[in-house]
């Protein structure tokens, strides 16, 4: 009664059972980082809602084929990988307890092993169901393959292929070269900020000398000598100040030829490795499907072949000789 009395007190509270929150799993997914603390926090996220398991596998799926960029899928997989480990984890811990219970005779052994097979059936099952079954007699459909080198089944185009993918020392130093002229590029543009063509506060200066300072007439003109000396100074003051202006701009235009000479080399030298890197995709996609095509032919002729029992196969018991005998032969 008091139970009954319970369950209907639930219902008339509005009390059910919460429903796995999809969206706020996918907004996980959505925020989800490569950091440690971001994978470890949805990886407990997750191993707390296990009882969802088949929704949390759908929307992580879904999430990974929808998802292009590689960091972030490289994160989706950081995630499963510590989700496996810490749920392995806990296998290891149950099964250390059922160790326990085995040593001090807690329940009886039978009763102990089978709640062990408990344990690694799903993994038993999961690891039968993935292979294929093959059915036993007939012929290969595909002709049998005389045992021959690999190196066979290439031609050397191939070959030399691999090895130019595999070893280009070119690589490494035109990486170089980028970064260097990179390097140079970023410097040309750190002083750029300071450049003398934004210095305001200098052409305000120059802008702001006296339009009759180089005014002949008005020099001629001058009769008092007091009023020429102050004329003389402010000219000399004027000159230093528009020299050095204009040396300070001489210098920014070398500095700005210099920049764009690093520039057509960088540029000419990513164009090029553009097109190589094209080339190389499209010999390397050739290359794909030469092996993908030697591939599927291989598993055709692999999942033709016959099962061969070993069931009608009596094994000859033999004694292994003693230390004795072979002293003796």
């Amino acid at each position: 009664l008091k139970k009954s009395a319970m369950q209907q007190k639930k219902v008339n509270s509005g009390y059910k059972m919460s429903a796995f929150p999809e969206m706020k799993f996918r907004d996980k997914l959505a925020e989800l980082r490569q950091s440690q603390q971001s994978v470890q926090t949805l990886s407990l996220w997750v191993i707390h809602h296990r009882k969802n398991d088949r929704e949390i596998a759908r929307l992580w799926l879904e999430t990974v084929l929808k998802e292009r960029r590689p960091e972030k899928l490289l994160s989706l997989f950081y995630l499963v990988n510590d989700v496996v480990q810490n749920s392995r984890q806990d296998l290891k811990r149950l099964a250390h307890i059922l160790d326990i219970w085995q040593e001090r005779n807690v329940y009886q052994l039978d009763v102990i092993q089978s709640w062990r097979g408990g344990l690694s059936a799903p993994r038993e099952d999961a690891l039968a169901a993935s292979v294929p079954k093959i059915s036993e007699g007939g012929e290969p459909l595909t002709p049998l393959m005389s045992p021959q080198p690999l190196s066979t089944h290439f031609d050397e185009k191939t070959v030399s292929n691999c090895n130019q993918f595999a070893n280009d020392d070119r690589n490494d130093e035109t990486r170089l070269h980028v970064i260097a002229l990179v390097t140079d590029v970023i410097d040309f543009l750190s002083k750029l900020k300071n450049s003398p063509s934004s210095d305001a506060f200098t052409r305000q200066s120059i802008a702001a000398l006296p339009a009759d300072l180089c005014n002949l007439q008005k020099i001629r003109s001058i009769t008092d000598s007091q009023e020429l000396d102050k004329h003389l100074t402010i000219a000399e003051q004027a000159q230093h100040m528009v020299n050095e202006y204009v040396k300070r701009l001489s210098e920014e235009m070398e500095m700005r030829s210099k920049m764009m000479n690093t520039l057509e080399t960088l540029t000419e030298i990513l164009r090029k490795r553009a097109d190589e890197g094209a080339e190389k995709y499209a010999r390397l996609m050739n290359l794909a499907v030469e092996i993908d095509s030697k591939c599927n032919a291989l598993q055709q002729h692999y999942q033709s072949l016959p099962v061969i029992s070993t069931e009608n196969i009596v094994l000859e018991e033999r004694q292994m000789p003693t230390v004795n005998d072979l002293i003796e032969k």
